[in-house]
């Protein structure tokens, strides 16, 4: 392919990924384009590119709003700024198209489980896991703390073990059939959201 070719659909993939899309993220044109032989990898690229800016941005403004709650948003003496150090990788753009829809139904399901506030994040992040991947489930736990955090409400402030919990979940989820087989056995259960991730490390070198 040549570079004024190259060019031209460079320029058409991100012109696809900015039109408006129904329920968010992006177009559904730029999932077709991707398929095309010898176009796909520049419209990921183009894509991931413009999925992750806007990302960034999001998360940005959350911290932002966060930061104006302090010192009410602090866990322990962890702190916003401390939190963000936590920032994880992301997902390539056509998982993050549907982090959205999936975290939602995770979260449905993580309330029809248990009544465990643990036990829920790390079926959550399991649940994430297995529809999309692990980088997804560890992404959509941070953003649930960061908007937490941002919301400026004492009853949901953040908490860091329950990122752990979510990514706990997440760690586990390709090494179980069903997400219950882990987050819901009585030694994880008992156990808070760092307890549960090694347990769910040793799960996962086994």
């Amino acid at each position: 392919m040549s570079l004024r070719t190259k060019s031209i659909v460079t320029i058409l993939s991100i012109t696809l990924l900015t039109l408006p899309a129904h329920a968010g993220f992006f177009s559904g044109l730029a999932n077709a384009f991707s398929k095309v032989p010898g176009v796909g990898n520049l419209v990921d690229s183009a894509g991931n590119r413009y999925a992750h800016r806007k990302l960034s941005g999001k998360i940005r403004d959350l911290e932002r709003d966060a930061l104006r709650c302090q010192p009410l948003e602090s866990d322990n003496g962890l702190t916003v700024r401390t939190f963000m150090r936590l920032q994880p990788g992301f997902p390539k753009w056509k998982r993050l198209k549907k982090l959205e829809k999936v975290a939602k139904k995770a979260r449905d399901k993580a309330e029809e489980k248990s009544s465990n506030d643990k036990v829920r994040h790390c079926y959550a992040g399991c649940f994430i896991g297995q529809k999309l991947s692990y980088s997804s489930g560890v992404l959509a736990g941070f953003l649930k703390e960061l908007k937490d955090a941002s919301d400026c409400e004492s009853s949901t402030r953040f908490e860091l073990e329950d990122y752990y919990a979510t990514v706990a979940g997440a760690t586990a989820a390709r090494k179980v059939n069903r997400c219950e087989s882990f987050c819901g056995a009585p030694s994880v259960a008992r156990a808070d959201g760092s307890e549960m991730l090694k347990l769910a490390h040793r799960l996962k070198n086994r």
